[in-house]
């Protein structure tokens, strides 16, 4: 038997209130909805902390799927991909299991999902976790909360071209990105301005930073990394402060335009990663692991 790890979570045989339906690849969100449900002192079933190595994972999650009061899933394009999240959907819904969907990312929907209403944790986390913690007991019902945030999104493809503000992510996600996007853009300025003393090599490495820069940004914006590449993206931030030694005034000479921008440039490249790297809700956006085994690692999605 499993000991407690957060306080109200009770390990087997102890009756379970609540299943989540997840995949690993959305575990850092995962882990923290299960913390707040425990903390209000609701029971929760978790695979990784009620399941023993060696153990029969099929016989065990339909048990205790059988044992739960309610049913949540976290909808995300990685949950419905997987065939044992789809196969649990399908055993709760024959069960008669009360089911309320968890909106982390848009995503194509079976239909024992797609017609129900849903809790939006697109954009925000306190307030739609009340929500569900009301749900859970019976208090009130997903469809008041689904329609205050409109229609079911369409997922992401390859043909979207939405502007990286307007993408579905929580505000502290998309601040630290575009701090950071502007501070490559404003880099890219400097190196294309030096081109006379450069030549092609400067407006060339200036270009291929801000595209990289900008690539991975809508790859974070669409939970397509983990925190650790994350983390390097902020690291690459750092090369700003070389622009910020180049174009320093020399002595009895004014500070000229060159040198504010590259200034900005570093406060915006500093600020960006900084937030990053403290913010909790970044943290929890961010994938458990960026890919699968024998998958490419470069993705255009």
């Amino acid at each position: 038997m499993r000991h407690e790890a957060w306080p109200g979570h009770c390990a087997r045989p102890v009756p379970a209130q609540v299943f989540i339906c997840y995949a690993r690849r959305d575990f850092p969100f995962v882990r923290d909805v299960a913390r707040a449900v425990t903390e209000q002192g609701m029971r929760v079933w978790f695979d990784v902390l009620d399941m023993a190595a060696g153990e029969n994972y099929v016989k065990e999650i339909d048990a205790a799927i059988a044992a739960s009061d309610c049913f949540v899933v976290v909808v995300s394009p990685y949950s419905m991909a997987s065939a044992e999240c789809q196969r649990e959907i399908t055993v709760a819904a024959g069960a008669g299991k009360r089911i309320a969907p968890l909106l982390l990312q848009a995503a194509v929907m079976p239909d024992d999902l797609r017609l129900r209403q849903w809790i939006d944790f697109r954009s925000q986390f306190e307030r739609p976790m009340a929500e569900l913690s009301a749900w859970i007991r019976d208090e009130s019902r997903p469809m008041d909360f689904a329609l205050a945030y409109g229609s079911l999104p369409k997922p992401l493809n390859l043909g979207d071209r939405r502007p990286l503000a307007e993408i579905d992510c929580p505000v502290q996600v998309k601040v630290p990105l575009l701090l950071l996007c502007a501070s490559a853009v404003l880099f890219m300025m400097l190196c294309v301005g030096s081109a006379k003393q450069t030549g092609w090599v400067g407006p060339a490495t200036g270009i291929a930073y801000a595209a990289l820069f900008f690539w991975y940004a809508f790859r974070i914006a669409r939970r397509r990394t983990t925190f650790a590449e994350a983390t390097s993206l902020a690291i690459l931030a750092l090369p700003t402060l070389l622009a910020l030694r180049f174009t320093r005034p020399e002595a009895g000479e004014k500070m000229g335009l060159p040198f504010f921008v590259s200034l900005l440039a570093v406060v915006l490249g500093l600020l960006g990663a900084g937030l990053m790297l403290t913010s909790r809700v970044f943290r929890r956006w961010m994938v458990a692991y960026s890919h699968e085994p024998g998958a490419p690692f470069f993705r255009l999605r």
